[in-house]
Formats: structure tokens, sequence, C-alpha cells
């Protein structure tokens, strides 16, 4: 589990461990592939999707300021 309020879980592969001298682990994607923090679990993603698909909804502008994207087409 990573967010207890919103009971994400989260799945993580290892694909590979190569011979070399890096002492830590480290990531090489993935940032912005997964929903917001805070969005209120798997439902309050799905309406952020909703609100966002619709430039008309009353929740558009302040949903992409939310996010940090007004710039968002």
């Amino acid at each position: 589990m990573y967010d207890f309020g919103d009971y994400w879980q989260h799945n993580i592969t290892l694909e590979d461990i190569k011979e070399g001298t890096a002492k830590k682990a480290e990531l090489l994607d993935g940032k912005g592939a997964c929903p917001p923090e805070d969005c209120g679990g798997a439902g309050g993603y799905e309406w952020m999707c909703e609100v966002l698909s619709n430039p008309e909804n009353e929740e558009y502008e302040s949903m992409r300021n939310w996010l940090g994207r007004p710039q968002l087409q």
C-alpha cells in the first residue's frame, strides 16, 4: 500500500539486475504515469478524468489549476 487514505496499490517489477558500480537503485521511467497525489482513490481519479475530458464542465478550470496545469489542452 502506498496511500493508506485512498487505498492505492502499486506493483513494482524488478526486470533485471546488472553487475556494475552502482550503489543504489535507479528509477529510469515512470514520472507522471500514475494518478496525482490525493485525487481521492480510483473513484476520484475517474471523476477527475471525466471533468478534464470536457472543457465545458464547471469544475474544468478548477481541476486544471489544482493539477498545476493551467495550459492543459
